[in-house]
């Protein structure tokens, strides 16, 4: 049996892991580790299971760099229009991930639907 590769499961893991962090309180080098692995993955993951890349070495490559111009982006936008703030920002990222790993299922669905009836 082949394993597959999940990133809906990646996304929504990360998520939890990383917010169980950040609504913690104290220091904690764990905590730290989910919040950046969250931002250096989730994001981008959650735009690149999209695109259908057959080259899962090409969509690694293409993940760190995209999460990182989305975290920019964000903070960006909600810096120039006065309303920064870490926890908007971190919601945003997390409303973004989360709806790329249920765009991402409901893909994979429909072409497991129209794949076994063709």
């Amino acid at each position: 049996m082949k394993l597959r590769y999940a990133p809906e499961l990646i996304l929504v893991s990360s998520t939890l892991a990383m917010l169980e962090g950040v609504i913690a309180t104290g220091a904690s080098p764990v905590r730290l580790a989910a919040v950046v692995w969250f931002l250096t993955v989730c994001p981008g993951l959650a735009v690149v299971g999209l695109l259908g890349l057959h080259d899962r070495w090409l969509a690694l490559a293409i993940v760190p760099g995209l999460s990182f111009a989305l975290d920019v982006f964000v903070g960006g936008i909600l810096s120039y229009s006065g309303l920064w703030s870490p926890a908007a920002a971190i919601l945003i990222l997390v409303t973004f991930s989360i709806a790329g790993a249920v765009a991402q299922d409901a893909a994979g669905r429909r072409a497991a639907t129209s794949g076994s009836v063709g």
